[in-house]
């Protein structure tokens, strides 16, 4: 995964009030989580999206994006998305499931 398509999936992670639900709904309805994070305000406010998770999004914090990039350096560690070949396809049926995982091992 590129840098930008991994802080957008950081970006909707971190922001608060964003749950599961609500990240897959925009997944869903821009297509991948960087285009969620790249609609505009007004695109995501269309989406019930509230003014403060707007600009959690379009703004997330970069000390915590920094530190999660900084956690995915070392050896092991992983993040897995429902685009992941490992994710685990379970998981898609449940309506609060994380959108990521985060994986210090084998995702095999």
């Amino acid at each position: 995964m590129d840098s930008e398509t991994l802080r957008a999936w950081l970006a909707l992670h971190i922001a608060p009030g964003i749950g599961p639900a609500t990240q897959r709904s925009l997944i869903a309805r821009f297509g991948s989580a960087r285009a969620a994070v790249d609609a505009s305000a007004t695109a995501l406010g269309a989406e019930g999206i509230a003014h403060a998770g707007v600009d959690a999004i379009k703004q997330p914090d970069a000390d915590e994006i920094a530190r999660l990039e900084h956690w995915l350096e070392a050896d092991s560690h992983h993040l897995l998305t429902p685009e992941h070949p490992n994710w685990p396809n379970r998981l898609n049926a449940i309506d609060a499931a994380p959108t990521v995982l985060f994986v210090v091992g084998d995702t095999d």
